[in-house]
């Protein structure tokens, strides 16, 4: 808990600083992916101090930015373990995710 307590603030100022790269350049998809990994992190933290709101909140942020990643095809391996790691952890504190919808299909 004492980590956790610790840790709080750094990895706040961590998804500031991110979401400041992220919005300078918003095509950059490993930029965005830092940002959700970033609130992924806040998730565990706040879910480690027992403030289980706000570890759905950030879990379910993250899980919202890598499906856009994936939906768009800017994603790679790597985003969809992080994604899977977030929604074993959204249902860990009781939250079941919704099925990802299916990208649009394409119009020809």
């Amino acid at each position: 808990l004492g980590r956790a307590r610790e840790a709080l603030p750094l990895v706040e100022q961590a998804l500031r600083g991110r979401e400041t790269l992220a919005g300078q350049n918003r095509s950059n998809a490993g930029a965005t992916g830092e940002v959700a990994e970033s609130h992924a992190a806040l998730g565990l933290v706040h879910a480690a101090l027992g403030s289980r709101s706000k570890a759905i909140s950030h879990y379910t942020t993250a899980r919202t930015i890598f499906l856009d990643l994936i939906r768009a095809e800017r994603s790679n391996a790597a985003i969809r373990e992080d994604l899977a790691g977030v929604e074993k952890s959204l249902r860990e504190l009781g939250v079941s995710p919704p099925p990802a919808s299916a990208p649009a299909a394409s119009s020809q």
